[in-house]
């Protein structure tokens, strides 16, 4: 049996996060030698942000000449580009007899999505939140009310120590970068007292050209700022390398290192709270987004704005019923 894992969309290094974390369970519970793991494209407007249709139809879709049996998509994929992403990929597996799933997934309630799910019904669908297990469980008879699977991921890999002086990491993408104050207690940061000053933005799509021209704090309290850039599609110098220590990288796994050995994480990114966490970092996230219900679930304790990290054993075992389930369907 072969199994393709969608694992390639990483213009956003968030994608990477729970994609390698699926590729890695796959390989490490299907050993048996009927079971081929294999890696397979994402949609290439989803992979290179491609909006134009003239140049969208020059391209080459490896994934419409493979071989599969079965194949794993995963992400927030249930939302208005779905069908136009994934519609005519999955018509076309149904009707060569394979079967498909979505895992960690996420999505709106849009009811086009409903009428082609339950035409072209997946083998197995979880999801990342609650939100979205309740729209879309009853697609599948086979459904998982999960966590994000880039939770896993430190599991999986073995990151390396960062060796430099202590920091933070903010990461910022929808909006400027706010102003944060910090206060120790025994040299480290008071979890209670951090203060942030967020500002508004206008026209983003245009301001951010400026961004560069603010002021940022590149030091908090003896503490250095160090900057991931999780978006490598941009092409302006001016974007990427805005603000002082401004990390961007094609060697992905490298971004693990980065966050593994900070204090704490500021972003605005759900994927840079999410791997902070994961990494036993204290992580806050700034504004109001509906992929933070992916938190909920978790039941994650809170001092101030502040999450604190799940305890590992909360981990370990939603893993190990996540793997069970998998487990259950795939023989």
């Amino acid at each position: 049996m072969k199994i393709y894992i969608e694992n390639s969309s990483w213009v956003n290094i968030g994608d990477f996060f729970y994609q390698e974390s699926i590729f890695n369970i796959f390989k490490e519970i299907f050993t048996a030698e009927q079971f081929k793991i294999k890696c397979f494209d994402a949609p290439i407007k989803r992979s290179f942000k491609i909006n134009n249709k003239f140049f969208l139809k020059n391209a080459f879709e490896l994934r419409n000449y493979l071989d599969g049996d079965i194949y794993v998509l995963s992400g927030p994929i249930l939302g208005e580009e779905f069908i136009n992403s994934y519609g005519k990929f999955i018509e076309t597996i149904k009707s060569n007899g394979k079967e498909y799933v979505i895992l960690s997934a996420h999505g709106k309630d849009i009811s086009e999505n409903k009428k082609f799910l339950e035409k072209f019904p997946p083998l197995a669908i979880s999801t990342r939140s609650f939100e979205t297990y309740k729209i879309y469980n009853s697609f599948s008879k086979n459904s998982f009310d999960g966590i994000c699977n880039a939770f896993f991921l430190p599991i999986y890999l073995d990151v390396p120590n960062f060796i430099y002086p202590k920091y933070i990491l903010k990461s910022f993408y929808s909006t400027f970068e706010p102003k944060v104050k910090l206060n120790l207690i025994n040299q480290k940061i008071d979890l209670e007292n951090i203060s942030l000053s967020l500002k508004k933005k206008f026209l983003w799509k245009i301001s951010r050209h400026f961004n560069f021209l603010t002021k940022n704090e590149d030091q908090l309290e003896g503490f250095n700022v160090i900057r991931p850039i999780h978006d490598l599609s941009y092409k302006f110098h001016h974007l990427n390398f805005a603000k002082k220590n401004s990390y961007i990288s094609y060697n992905i796994s490298n971004y693990l290192s980065v966050y593994k050995s900070s204090d704490l994480v500021i972003s605005d990114r759900i994927h840079s709270v999410v791997i902070g966490l994961s990494l036993n970092i204290p992580s806050v996230l700034c504004g109001n987004w509906d992929r933070a219900t992916l938190l909920d679930r978790l039941k994650l304790k809170k001092i101030n704005n502040c999450y604190l990290p799940p305890e590992k054993k909360q981990i370990n075992n939603e893993l190990e019923n996540y793997k069970n389930w998998l487990r259950s369907i795939i023989k």
